[in-house]
């Protein structure tokens, strides 16, 4: 494997995702360590996904740097990003190498640094993905783990053992009923603009090839020049935190203006004319779905009942009653992660313009666009 090969697949396994995910994790897990008096198990079983957390920071850091070409350039490019990661770095080091600092001021203030420079990390770099998602994903599985902490020391007979049995599995039926329903409204919108994207830029592309059916050039570069305006008002209208319409109406008027006032000289031209109109009426019926679903938002109340839903569930699992708290803790964050997973998954499909991992992509419109230009310099270089 070259070096090159090797560099990227760092950045994909120490993409801003993963740091970011690592990063809100850790938060709550020195939270637990600053605020709660934690058994010795409960102790162990913190300590070591600390640890697991920094050994990632300290590779994605120790990788990044020795694979750059110019080192110093890179952490002068870096600035911010290196200093909260040595300060993540070094600051459990210090608290864990020097034994006397346990009892002191000290030792707060660098769990203090260490939250300042995850936060800093989190700041840096939540413009490039959905923080919705992510938060919402971490709120029920901060949720899990804290709760799991508390899980071992509950006793019940075995009549409240059967009858918290009971509202698990009813919960749960419940449960997976209403999501199920959520599930079927946002992938339907992400369906119905999927689907209508594809409507849109089919119909533009025969608008393009039924103009090319005209004789004189000049029709040719009038006709890619308004559509590859019209592709970037759409682009950058579409995939935007607010959805913009003004400026796609107007370069799509422009568009319809030119043809119908277009004058034929032939038959021919005239039919084509009459294709080129019945195109653009097609592609205005997609264009104005694909804005009506794009806007279209779920209800807040389904959110609130969703993360309410998903919190006393996750909670439910708590009041079972485990005796060893590293079961507790893996078993509740197994179930939190799921659920976790479940709301972020539907909130990454709610908003299918935005970064996640679930979004629709504007590559239909660009390839269009590169279909475009080739197709304008072929006839360039021909003529």
């Amino acid at each position: 494997m070259n070096i090159d090969a090797f560099r990227q697949k760092v950045n994909i396994i120490f993409s801003d995702t993963v740091m970011i995910s690592l990063a809100l994790l850790i938060i709550p897990i020195i939270i637990a360590q600053y605020f709660l008096t934690l058994t010795p198990s409960q102790q162990v079983l913190v300590s070591a996904i600390d640890w697991f957390i920094w050994a990632a920071f300290f590779l994605e850091f120790v990788l990044k740097l020795g694979l750059a070409k110019q080192k110093i350039k890179w952490l002068a490019g870096n600035k911010l990003d290196s200093t909260t990661s040595i300060a993540i770095i070094i600051s459990p080091i210090l608290e864990y190498f020097l034994p006397i600092l346990a009892s002191t001021l000290v030792l707060r203030l660098l769990r203090l640094t260490r939250l300042v420079a995850l936060g800093a990390k989190v700041k840096r770099k939540w413009g490039k993905i959905d923080l919705k998602m992510y938060a919402a994903f971490f709120v029920v599985v901060g949720i899990g783990i804290t709760a799991s902490f508390f899980s071992t020391g509950f006793q019940y007979s075995s009549i409240d053992i059967t009858w918290l049995s009971l509202f698990v599995s009813i919960f749960g039926v419940f449960y997976a009923v209403m999501v199920s329903f959520f599930i079927i409204h946002v992938w339907g919108k992400y369906t119905t603009i999927g689907n209508e994207i594809s409507k849109e830029v089919n119909s533009l592309r025969n608008v393009y090839l039924f103009a090319l059916q005209f004789k004189d050039e000049f029709t040719h570069k009038e006709t890619s020049r308004y559509l590859l305006e019209h592709l970037n008002e759409v682009v950058d209208a579409l995939w935007r935190e607010e959805i913009k319409t003004a400026t796609i109406n107007k370069a799509f008027i422009k568009l319809i203006n030119y043809f119908s006032q277009l004058t034929p000289n032939t038959e021919m031209e005239s039919i084509i004319i009459g294709n080129i109109i019945e195109e653009l009426r097609a592609s205005s019926t997609a264009q104005a779905n694909l804005i009506n679903a794009a806007r279209e938002k779920s209800p807040k109340i389904l959110w609130i009942l969703l993360i309410f839903l998903s919190t006393v569930l996750v909670g439910s699992f708590v009041f079972i009653g485990f005796q060893n708290q590293i079961v507790a803790t893996v078993l509740i964050t197994l179930v939190s992660g799921i659920i976790g997973l479940v709301v972020a998954l539907m909130f990454d499909i709610d908003t299918p313009f935005q970064a996640g991992f679930w979004n629709i992509s504007p590559s239909p419109y660009l390839e269009l666009k590169e279909f475009i230009k080739r197709f304008s310099k072929r006839e360039d270089i021909l003529n």
